[in-house]
């Protein structure tokens, strides 16, 4: 009886101190801190977690209509401020964008990157303005070994095209072989490997691994941000101790690409991404180990990304059959039934679709967290040194105070009065600043190129059997349209 007496006290005691100390520090940070931002009150160690729900972009949009723009909240025990309007992430991410410019760590984000490698999560801005400087100008030319982007694309887009024929006009899932075509130009550009040739059956699954960790484990990779205890417990020990066996075997795979290709180059003369960056070693953050994450990023978010939007924009077409026919139209006058297809076709009416389809349904509806690198005051604020920053995008495309009836897919909202395309700067779905998206340009061609190839061919049509497709998203850090049947039918 004293020993379980003993024990019961020092726990009670343990946790007494324990709440006591964080309690502690919350005072002293806000005291510290002075004028924070507005926000939900939120609960003891968890914070406002129990509340977000599984969509978190469109919670904090609600909110922000109670508390401002400019939003505070704990998520679990990370201070975080929420940015819910253009104007503020402008401020925060290009006029203050120095101060902006950190990368939040969490146990997730240390996880992937190996303690802040790769692209994605680099933290020190100095490393990162080389290894960005890098990556622009490696996918602007010098990674392309002779091929530009476009050719790249178009010849992909053509290999989907012939499968999609081969499917003779009945329903199919299009996503998977999607995916695998889309991961193909940039996995060919870094890696000099296409996923659906023989012999890559281990980089096939890796792309199998991306798309399924993004809808299938998106909502467990953002409770691995914020609250990453409950790894610890059934039925998350189990997806994590996946996460790391499968981790490691796909690491040993790119790991084995990079040596096969240092062992073949020609130092004097590098040729490819791989060489190009084998080449720079032993400067200061080039290695072997950021050369791999910087793979898996580019992989990761080069597929994903791009598949998601070009499949949310045929699920509209599908719902919208007359949209279709004026793409198709369009498409007819401007380049042909048997046209050569280029990037800088003109065509407004299917820019504006597509334009549409990033703002209705953002692939990435949150950016990657960000985090202050100093006390900073701003517009109004005092944020202290690291705190975790999010942009909402979603926010920004769905303000009906700039988007009337913003749940409606309206492409003329994109168009002048004389049907010219207008490029809106409130479409912002690779973020702005300095740490936006490093494949913009590529996935935009991406998206466009294989959208034109698509409605050239074939018309679009639903499942007979499922006519009204849901529009539900998944939720997680990518907004994916949930798996449909379609029909290809050759034009």
């Amino acid at each position: 009886m004293l020993e379980d007496l003993s024990w019961q006290s020092c726990l009670t005691y343990a946790l007494t101190a324990l709440v006591g100390l964080l309690l502690f520090k919350i005072l002293k940070h806000n005291k510290k801190n002075g004028k924070l931002p507005p926000g939900p009150r939120g609960f003891p160690l968890v914070g406002s977690l129990p509340s977000i729900g599984q969509f978190s972009e469109r919670t904090f949009a609600k909110w922000s209509k109670l508390h401002g723009p400019i939003m505070f909240v704990r998520l679990g025990s990370s201070p975080t401020v929420v940015l819910n309007s253009l104007e503020s992430m402008q401020q925060a991410f290009i006029k203050q964008g120095h101060q902006f410019n950190g990368r939040f760590r969490s146990f997730l984000s240390e996880f992937a990157s190996e303690k802040g490698h790769g692209i994605f999560f680099i933290d020190d801005i100095e490393d990162w303005k080389i290894q960005r400087r890098f990556g622009s100008r490696a996918l602007a030319g010098s990674a392309l070994q002779g091929r530009s982007l476009e050719s790249r694309i178009l010849d992909e887009a053509e290999q989907i095209c012939d499968l999609i024929r081969s499917k003779n006009g009945k329903p199919f899932v299009l996503e998977p072989d999607l995916s695998e075509t889309i991961s193909n130009v940039i996995n060919d550009i870094t890696i000099n490997r296409r996923c659906t040739d023989k012999g890559n059956e281990s980089l096939r699954e890796y792309v199998r691994y991306v798309v399924q960790g993004f809808r299938t484990d998106g909502f467990f990779y953002i409770l691995l941000v914020v609250a990453p205890w409950i790894r610890l417990f059934p039925p998350f020990r189990q997806l994590f101790n996946g996460m790391i066996s499968r981790t490691k075997a796909f690491n040993d795979m790119f790991a084995s690409f990079i040596d096969q290709q240092e062992k073949g180059m020609d130092a004097k003369n590098p040729s490819g991404f791989m060489e190009t960056f084998l080449g720079q070693m032993p400067q200061k953050t080039y290695t072997k180990q950021q050369l791999r994450i910087y793979i898996k990023d580019l992989l990761s978010g080069g597929t994903e990304t791009s598949t998601t939007s070009i499949r949310w924009v045929l699920l509209y077409l599908i719902k919208n059959p007359m949209m279709q026919r004026k793409v198709h139209k369009e498409i007819d006058q401007v380049i042909g039934r048997d046209g050569q297809i280029k990037y800088d076709s003109d065509l407004p009416y299917l820019k504006a679709v597509i334009q549409e389809g990033y703002r209705i349904r953002t692939a990435v509806p949150l950016t990657i967290p960000r985090r202050t690198n100093q006390d900073i005051e701003f517009m109004g604020y005092l944020i202290p040194k690291n705190t975790q920053v999010l942009g909402n995008l979603w926010a920004v495309h769905n303000n009906p105070e700039f988007w009337p009836n913003p749940e409606e897919f309206i492409p003329e909202r994109h168009l002048d009065a004389n049907g010219n395309f207008v490029k809106s700067d409130r479409v912002i779905p690779f973020s702005i600043g300095p740490r936006n998206c490093l494949g913009e340009n590529l996935a935009r061609m991406e998206v466009f190129l294989f959208l034109v190839s698509f409605l050239q061919k074939f018309d679009i049509l639903p499942n007979p059997n499922d006519p009204n497709p849901t529009f539900e998203g998944t939720p997680g850090p990518v907004n994916s349209a949930k798996h449909y049947l379609m029909i290809m039918r050759e034009r």
